[in-house]
């Protein structure tokens, strides 16, 4: 019975000694195996940094890079588009009236009035009394409303110039160069007047047209106020 107490005895105390060699065995190779794992993850991490530091340079270096030349190339080409915009707006804006084409001789049209001042005294007469008619008008303008009566006011300096001739409403509104005498009267009719243009084979537009010239020849000395031909 001693016998047996003492060889359990014996036994433990061996038990015991493997036990106290075998866990700083089992912690060291545990610890190895989490070493290993945290190396490997962090391997893994630095290669994904390093490709994508690889991937940012290399798209670096095949960015282009705009060269002086280029530069100057595309703020010239930038500033010719803003100026062809600017004169394209600027055109529009000067033939902007929805009339515009319609104060404008037509394709082969015939003045009956003579816009060198040949005009006979009836056409004349006729011409100073629609000139002061504001029936012509929508709004109960009439011609006389800005040029006065006998037509001697209201006029800019170009209206010393024998038609045709620059007229500031032609340009600034229906983007004429110059205006005929009957296109003068065409262009009051649609905008001060804000009627229709008078029909191009009418009494009327020849009997303004013609005192227009008559009353543009007074302006300048040409003639007399009289309607004496």
């Amino acid at each position: 019975m001693r016998l047996d107490r003492d060889l359990r005895s014996q036994l433990l105390d061996r038990l015991r000694k493997q036990l106290c060699y075998s866990a700083p065995a089992i912690a060291l190779v545990a610890g190895g195996v989490m070493f290993q794992t945290l190396t490997e993850q962090q391997s893994v991490l630095a290669e994904e940094v390093s490709s994508s530091r690889s991937g940012i340079m290399i798209a670096s270096n095949h960015s282009p890079e705009a060269s002086p030349e280029a530069g100057a190339e595309a703020e010239a080409e930038a500033e010719g588009e803003a100026e062809a915009e600017g004169e394209a707006e600027g055109g529009a804006e000067a033939a902007s009236h929805p009339k515009a084409a319609l104060v404008r001789r037509p394709s082969g049209y015939t003045p009956r009035y003579d816009e060198r001042g040949n005009n006979p005294a009836s056409l004349i007469e006729r011409g100073e009394a629609l000139f002061n008619d504001a029936s012509l008008s929508t709004n109960g303008l009439s011609c006389a409303s800005c040029h006065g009566a006998k037509g001697d006011a209201g006029f800019q300096t170009s209206f010393q110039q024998p038609f045709p001739h620059p007229v500031a409403m032609g340009t600034n509104m229906f983007g004429m160069e110059t205006v005929h005498a009957d296109e003068m009267v065409q262009l009051c009719m649609v905008a001060p007047m804000a009627a229709d243009p008078l029909p191009w084979d009418s009494e009327e537009l020849a009997a303004l047209a013609a005192y227009v010239v008559h009353a543009q020849q007074r302006f300048t000395g040409e003639v007399d106020g009289h309607c004496n031909r």
